[in-house]
C-alpha cells in the first residue's frame, strides 16, 4: 500500500514538474535584435556610473556592465565611428535593464539626444520583435 502512494506521489510530482517545464518555456522571452548608434552605446556605458541603483539592483547592474563590456572594448579595437550603426542580440531582461538604467543616467545637456536614441532603439527592436510574433 505505501509503495502505491509513493508511486503514485512520484507521478503526479513528475507531471507536475512536465507542466511547469512547458509553461515555462512557452514564457521565454525573444532576443531583441537591437542597432545602436556607436556613439550612444558609448555614452551610456560612459555613464553608467552615475546611475543611483537600489541594493536589489546591484545584480542586474552588474549584468549590465559585463555585458556591455566586450562590444566597447571590440569598438576600440576596431576604431569604430561615433556614429557607426552596431547590431546586437540582447535577450529581453537585459535590453528592460538596459533601458532602465539609461533612464536614470546623469548626463550632459549635449548628451540628452544620445540618450533618447539608444532607448529608442530597444524601443524600435522590442516592437519589432512584438509584430514578428
Amino acid at each position: 500500500m505505501r509503495t502505491i502512494k509513493l508511486a503514485l506521489l512520484a507521478l503526479i510530482l513528475s507531471s507536475v514538474a512536465m507542466f511547469a517545464q512547458g509553461q515555462q518555456e512557452q514564457t521565454k522571452l525573444p532576443d531583441l535584435d537591437i542597432t545602436f548608434v556607436a556613439g550612444d552605446f558609448a555614452i551610456v556605458y560612459q555613464n553608467l556610473a552615475s546611475v543611483d541603483i537600489k541594493g536589489e539592483e546591484a545584480q542586474a547592474f552588474l549584468d549590465v556592465q559585463t555585458f556591455l563590456k566586450p562590444y566597447i572594448d571590440n569598438m576600440v579595437a576596431n576604431k569604430t565611428k561615433t556614429d557607426d550603426p552596431l547590431k546586437i542580440k540582447v535577450g529581453a531582461q537585459m535590453a528592460n535593464s538596459l533601458y532602465v538604467f539609461a533612464n536614470r543616467i546623469t548626463i550632459k545637456g549635449g548628451e540628452a539626444q544620445n540618450i533618447i536614441r539608444f532607448r529608442k532603439a530597444i524601443v524600435d527592436a522590442a516592437q519589432a520583435t512584438k509584430a514578428t510574433k
